[in-house]
């Protein structure tokens, strides 16, 4: 029954929200309700328990139920600060269509029918980021349509190599060009680096819930597909040529993307700092040892907390006050927001005691069999911290705008006074429980590491270590 629910509850609740699409803040409301029941069908869902409906094979996997989780929880951030900023007029829906998906991948043991949800997933994220709120008099601008079909099409061809591959491994398995398309299919549609093209532009020409919900939920529903894949056919990855070539393509994102930050400007100097951070999830993958999938999976969480703490805290930074020029000006909320970009930010570097310490260490450990990977790894690592250091400088040391001339008492006395609002009250309740959640995953891994070693003990292409 809860495998059902999984699949048809978005979908039910997706065509509510495009009826009520007029309303916007209403229909992102509805929708973060409903995803909320479906994190908790997800939580309450049984885990390796097969059953047959409709004639197909159904079961959710521990490890997908823990990746299918975080989807469904970054989509809730999203909605939950879309109801608070402008949004697409269809981004509810879609939102709830991307889990309807998600759910999909997660549940039917069938790594070929997860390549076409994957496709499909692809083409209403496109639709994403081309959406436009009721309200708007403007045209989609040029540059975003570029965006969305060069993202579309990077999908496109992801998912076609992947497919091309799983047929030519099912026909002859162990063929080297099977296994070579397979992982550049899975490269394309993670966006590792050099497949990142549509990636650092999205920042700059979406909303800031569309983001979050294209870089967060869409990119980890790659990753659901790929987890889901290897549940069935574990040898993809601990095949030595495959293995390789996760270990080089992990270790160019990691270097390629620190060094991109370092040049970059701001909003996507932040995108290629989230690639980069892929990269260390892959090299935790591809080292096929328990301890290294443990840290994969447990920098997913870091991963998924970082991508809600950026989208919350730039829709506070950057929120426009009537009256004035600068963003962000009141000294009651910057701080709040700053700490929660600092504390995004560095998540994603590992700096203890954040959540990301634990799994990034776990990682670089698992990675001691191979020198060479351990040494580029720690040369990003630099890179990545130069970055994250000139992207405060920018955010928060530096005015948004040129500042003027300093004016005389008695001209600032004749100004008009300006008494801004607060933010919205949801958008800082939101920031405060994420900012918390980093904090006690920090203080106490084992909160999340000990369920995640579990999991991994039943993952077929896990080995000792």
């Amino acid at each position: 029954m809860n495998a059902v629910l999984l699949i048809a509850w978005p979908c039910a609740m997706a065509g509510s929200c495009w009826l009520l699409r007029r309303a916007a803040a209403f229909a992102a409301a509805l929708a973060s309700a409903a995803t909320l029941v479906e994190l908790l069908i997800v939580m309450r869902s049984p885990v390796d328990d097969p059953l047959r409906v409709l004639g197909l094979s159904v079961v959710l996997g521990g490890s997908a139920q823990l990746v299918f989780g975080l989807v469904v929880a970054g989509t809730l951030v999203s909605l939950l600060v879309s109801c608070a900023l402008p949004q697409g007029e269809h981004t509810p829906a879609i939102a709830l269509l991307l889990l309807s998906c998600g759910a999909g991948i997660a549940l039917l043991a069938t790594p070929l029918l997860g390549t076409v949800l994957m496709l499909i997933a692809g083409s209403l994220a496109v639709w994403l980021i081309l959406d436009l709120p009721s309200t708007s008099a403007a045209l989609t601008a040029p540059a975003t349509i570029g965006t969305a079909l060069k993202f579309l099409l990077l999908v496109f061809l992801g998912v076609t190599l992947l497919f091309i591959g799983l047929m030519l491994q099912t026909a002859v398995p162990g063929q080297r060009l099977a296994l070579a398309l397979i992982v550049l299919g899975w490269a394309l549609l993670l966006g590792l680096v050099p497949f990142h093209l549509a990636l650092p532009e999205l920042a700059a020409e979406t909303t800031l819930p569309a983001l979050g919900l294209v870089t967060g939920s869409l990119q980890l529903l790659a990753l659901l597909l790929i987890v889901t894949t290897l549940d069935v056919q574990p040898e993809l990855l601990s095949n030595p040529l495959s293995q390789q070539l996760v270990l080089a393509l992990g270790s160019i994102t990691v270097l390629g993307g620190g060094a991109w930050a370092l040049l970059a400007p701001p909003r996507r100097a932040l995108m290629f700092i989230l690639t980069a951070h892929w990269g260390f999830i892959a090299l935790g993958l591809a080292s096929s040892q328990q301890l290294g999938v443990v840290g994969a999976l447990a920098l997913l969480i870091g991963h998924g907390l970082s991508v809600a703490l950026l989208v919350v805290s730039l829709s506070l930074l950057e929120r426009r006050v009537a009256g004035r020029t600068e963003t962000a000006s009141l000294l009651r909320e910057r701080p709040l927001a700053a700490t929660g970009l600092m504390m995004a930010l560095l998540t994603l570097l590992g700096v203890p005691p954040l959540q990301g310490f634990t799994p990034l260490a776990l990682v670089i450990g698992a990675l001691r069999r191979h020198p060479q990977v351990l040494a580029v790894g720690g040369i990003g690592l630099l890179l990545l911290a130069l970055a994250v250091a000139q992207l405060i400088q920018n955010f928060l040391l530096r005015p948004q705008v040129a500042t003027a001339d300093p004016a005389s008492y008695d001209e600032v006395q004749l100004l008009p006074t300006v008494v801004p609002d607060y933010a919205p009250l949801s958008l800082r309740l939101l920031l405060l429980v994420l900012i918390g959640l980093g904090v006690v995953g920090g203080l106490f891994p084992h909160l999340f590491l000990e369920p995640i070693t579990t999991i991994t003990q039943g993952l077929p292409f896990v080995g000792a270590g």
